[in-house]
């Protein structure tokens, strides 16, 4: 038989034919598979739309995943170039005519499926009900969750709504004592999302999470969702790192705390409920407030779905359902109320006359009896849309045929079962026929009946989708309109007669991507308002122009215009230009310097600290052992080099965050600003060289144990490494030129004064991502390699795993890299940029130790075993070998393969099998014993499966076959790899390793 290629053992060969095969296989089959997508034979076929979303899902990947959740743009201008129904993917139809919309999300007996490619990317699995695929299965679950939600389910209980109301506006109000630093503009989603999100959990669990209790406004669940949905589009393509999510419960306490808010409450607060409640019911213990968990254990449904880990699926559904859609809806409404004074003050008026005593607001009936108030709420809800992601259904039981007009002329499209169809809220809420200037905040589109309007138009209601339609409907429906309605009612009555808004405009609401949800343009500060001690001249106005003058008239008009371009623009220009210029509080001591670490920041200088002892400790071993052993590398020495800058960059690190990186902006003053984002950047010029050199250092380890003759995996670490080092230099490089001068960085007035010229930091960030890319790809080719080398060593599987984990318990740092990936945005991003950016710093500490200590594990072993079994273990008669001691005079040879030095004498000995492969392999016979028949000494011996027979074998020296009763290798004739380099020791005969 053929030798395989470069050396390598017999059927490692095959094993890369048949990864060659695979590699050129699989594009040949997408190309079979797309050029049937849009061949007559897909079912499909019939359906317009672009050829190339007919036939992959490139398309989408594109928009959704490289561009940042902008496919549902992309399909709008599909419709107008297609008609109404258009082929989005190979498998889905999409459909923007809401004459249709019945035949979709239809109800009653009609069954209508999920499509898995959609739940990939918004549910995070199938355990609950929202993620559920299957129609049946659905129904069963929805039914006990449905009448927990029930009208009169929540008429029972909202008197919770009406005391989180109040608690807001106190909350809100109590902003107009604060002075000095404390005085800062709110984000009233930021408010909102604390007041939704105590409600949903006030009603399900029976008590709220009480963040409306908390001091400020963070931590809060808004920023840490958006955080959470960032890779929702990534999951609906690759589905099998959904699981990655789970990993981040280990690193709660080093999160961001809103981040850490939100891990807490979905993987260990509300599980506790669950467990706590089961627990109670099985004790016999009820209670008379009924909460989620008591009535879907309560309910009918199968035990199986009862578990406590389905059932916490479902309640983290629900809180996230709950919680931000609603509070944007109500900031939405808030924005244009206080960009509209006539909207606000006609709202006033009806509410005044329905609410004497805005602290005891009536019953959710009767507000929702006020016409003028249900526009309002209609509009925002048009404009916040609910779920801004697609949402599709599959028909399994029926065709579904389309009849509509398109250009003029009738079309008919049937749309077969089996297959997607869908539409989506932020494109039919612009639906111009059904709502004439979509994008304008109208409330009196919504009512009829002459000049007084007070009679709902019902017919434009068929068009919203914020709540979806038919049998799968959005189940928290009634507890988000009397939230609505409630919140809404007492802000405008107790709150806005002192607020307005803060460096605010409508691009600030406006729709530009979404991750599920409906996400605005980056950059955005959100909807920022000031609470203001009474009515300034800026309300007064107001007042005077909407309550004392005709609403028809010129005069009108023309005050409002002359109030915004006088008084109100040129503030507003200020203040954007000084936020541009300085992100620093003035009003913050300008005599403070070092900052008492707490929260974050605590949070990194502890974990730099315990990450220095662990590197320390493990390299300094890793040295000693390599310098004892005289086996002192390449390997050894990028490692110590990479110890050394790592060092300097936890110090660099830490002295950061005790001045200002890991803090808001409102903490920190000039100096602190400035000096932070100087040592920010400093540890980024230092940080390259330390994840450079454990790598190369990593990268060259895998090339002694791999061999020379290796040379398909030896060019592949070589690769490897030249990936490290452009993306060093790429990296190290364009920091040091992002800003000319470099002091631009952390000085960003030096721009706005033209003494200074900084690129796009769109190029920075993307250096960051490539950056962190590269870092992936190493680390898992890292992993893969020593996967390789094992793959036929003639060892035992277990000696086989512990080799592989210890080469590859290095590449857990690549769950860090991922933990980091979504905080690399932040550099675009000014607002609290020092806060966010130390999570890149803890991050990147942690990698680059896990590094340093996962490479020097190997000697740390070989220390500790020497030192255990004393200085003999490391003698002419000892050896270690699978941390036992053996005595040499029982067998045991030891051969280098193709090591450096005199050629070793093997006459009158066992032929090492891999000295074309394993750097050096130690075979160790076993302690002989004699069998039942005295005949022969094999006792304790087994056959290695290794695939060989003895006509093809070239192991023939070994394969003895008189008395065997077969061919194959006897253990213990097995072969260890030896991570470390086995010692050199000097005789008389010159250097040579034992």
């Amino acid at each position: 038989m053929a030798s395989p290629p470069f050396g390598l053992p017999l059927g490692f060969g095959t094993f890369w034919s048949s990864v060659w095969t695979v590699v050129t296989a699989w594009p040949a089959y997408q190309l079979l598979k797309a050029l049937y997508n849009i061949s007559p034979l897909h079912p499909l076929h019939h359906v317009p739309g672009p050829m190339l979303a007919a036939a992959t899902y490139l398309p989408e990947f594109y928009h959704d995943v490289y561009l940042g959740g902008r496919y549902t743009h992309a399909i709008q201008k599909m419709h107008s170039t297609y008609g109404p129904i258009v082929r989005v993917n190979p498998h889905e139809v999409h459909c923007n005519d809401m004459d249709f919309a019945d035949e979709i999300y239809a109800s009653g007996g009609r069954k209508r499926d999920k499509p898995m490619h959609l739940i990939n990317g918004s549910s995070g699995g199938n355990g609950n009900t929202f993620g559920t695929a299957d129609h049946d299965l659905h129904r069963i679950r929805r039914v006990p969750v449905a009448k927990f939600f029930s009208v009169a389910m929540i008429s029972q209980l909202e008197n919770e709504v009406h005391a989180l109301a109040n608690k807001l506006c106190d909350k809100l109000l109590a902003e107009r004592t604060k002075a000095g630093p404390a005085r800062q503009p709110v984000d009233v989603a930021a408010a909102y999302s604390l007041f939704t999100t105590d409600a949903i959990s006030s009603y399900s669990f029976g008590e709220p999470f009480g963040l409306l209790d908390q001091p400020g406004w963070t931590p809060n669940f808004r920023d840490a969702t958006l955080a959470m949905l960032k890779p929702t589009n990534l999951f609906r393509f690759f589905p099998f790192l959904l699981p990655l999510t789970n990993s981040a419960v280990l690193f709660v306490d080093y999160l961001p705390a809103d981040m850490a808010l939100l891990i807490r409450a979905m993987r260990i607060t509300i599980p506790g409920h669950v467990n706590k409640t089961k627990a109670d019911l099985d004790a016999g213990i009820r209670y008379h407030r009924p909460t989620v968990f008591g009535s879907l254990l309560e309910s009918e449904l199968p035990e199986a779905e009862k578990e406590p880990a389905r059932l916490a699926f479902e309640a983290n559904a629900i809180v996230g359902a709950g919680t931000e859609t609603t509070s944007w809806a109500l900031s939405v409404i808030t924005f244009h109320l206080l960009d509209k004074p006539a909207i606000l003050a006609r709202l006033t008026e009806e509410l005044q006359a329905a609410v004497p005593d805005p602290t005891k607001l009536p019953r959710w009936a009767t507000l929702e009896a006020l016409p003028y108030l249900g526009a309002v709420i209609q509009e925002g809800q048009r404009l916040s849309y609910g779920v801004s992601a697609r949402s599709s259904r599959v028909a399994t039981q029926e065709d579904l045929v389309y009849r509509g007009e398109w250009a003029k002329k009738p079309v008919e499209i049937a749309i077969p079962r089996g297959y997607a169809v869908g539409m989506s809220a932020a494109i039919a809420h612009h639906d111009e026929a059904l709502y004439p200037d979509s994008h304008s905040f109208v409330p009196e589109r919504w009512l009829l009946g002459g000049d007084g309007q007070t009679t709902r138009n019902r017919e434009l209601e068929r068009g919203l989708l914020n709540f979806s339609k038919g049998s799968r409907a959005c189940l928290g429906k009634n507890l988000a309109m009397c939230e609505l309605h409630l919140a809404l009612a007492a802000v405008v009555l107790r709150v806005m007669p002192y607020m307005k808004l803060y460096e605010t405009t409508v691009a600030d609401v406006a729709y530009d991507h979404d991750m599920f949800i409906p996400v605005v343009k980056e950059g955005s500060k959100g909807v920022r308002v000031t609470i203001e001690h009474g009515w300034e001249k800026r309300q007064l106005i107001q007042y005077v122009c909407i309550c004392h003058l005709p609403s028809d008239g010129v005069q009108h008009d023309l005050l409002i215009l002359l109030f915004h371009h006088l008084i109100e623009r040129p503030v507003i220009e200020k203040q954007r230009k000084m936020a541009t210029v300085a992100g620093w509080n003035p009003d913050v001591d300008p005599g403070n310097r070092i900052i008492q670490p707490t929260g974050l920041p605590l949070g990194v200088i502890t974990t730099a600290s315990v990450m220095a002892v662990l590197t320390t400790i493990f390299t300094a071993t890793r040295t000693h052992v390599r310098i004892v052993d005289r086996v002192f590398g390449w390997d050894d020495g990028l490692m110590v080099a990479g110890y050394v800058t790592y060092m300097g960059s936890v110090i660099v690190g830490i002295w950061a965050n005790l001045i200002g990186i890991g803090t808001l902006d409102v903490d920190l003053n000039q100096w602190q600003f400035e000096e932070s984002k100087k040592m920010h950047t400093a540890w980024l010029l230092v940080y390259f060289f330390p994840m450079t050199l454990v790598k190369a250092s990593i990268c060259v380890t895998l090339l002694r144990i791999t061999g020379g003759s290796k040379r398909s995996l030896a060019l592949t670490v070589w690769v490897l490494l030249a990936i490290t080092m452009v993306s060093f230099v790429a990296a190290f490089v364009g920091t040091l030129l992002q800003c000319q001068p470099i002091e631009a960085l952390w000085r960003p007035q030096l721009v706005l004064e033209g003494s200074a010229y900084c690129a796009p930091i769109e190029i920075f960030v993307a250096l960051g991502y490539i950056s962190t890319v590269c870092t992936i790809i190493t680390d898992a080719a890292l992993v893969l390699i020593p996967a390789l080398v094992l793959w036929k060593a003639q060892m035992q599987f277990q000696a086989k795993l512990q080799v592989f984990t210890m080469l590859s318990v290095g590449s857990c740092a690549s769950i860090i890299t991922v933990v980091r990936i979504p905080y690399v945005q932040r550099y675009s991003n000014p607002a609290d940029q020092h806060y966010y950016i130390a999570v890149v710093v803890l991050c990147s500490l942690v990698e680059t130790g896990i590094g340093c200590v996962a490479a020097s594990f190997p000697s740390l072993r070989r220390l500790v075993l020497r030192t255990w079994y004393g200085q003999a273990a490391s003698s002419e008669n000892m050896d270690i070998n699978n941390n036992n001691i053996q005595d040499r005079n029982l067998g045991l040879i030891t051969f280098g393969s193709k090591q450096p030095g005199p050629p070793l004498d093997h006459h009158g000995r066992f032929r090492n099998p891999t000295d074309k492969g394993i750097n050096l392999a130690t075979v160790t016979q076993a302690v002989k014993s004699r069998d039942r028949d005295g005949g022969d000494d094999r006792s304790g011996w087994t056959r290695l499966q290794d695939g060989d027979d003895y006509s093809s074998s070239d192991k023939g020296e070994l394969l003895k076959q008189d008395g065997w009763g077969g061919q194959g290798i006897r253990a213990e004739y097995s072969y260890q790899v030896e991570i470390e380099p086995a010692p050199v020791e000097r005789d008389s005969d010159g250097p040579h390793r034992r």
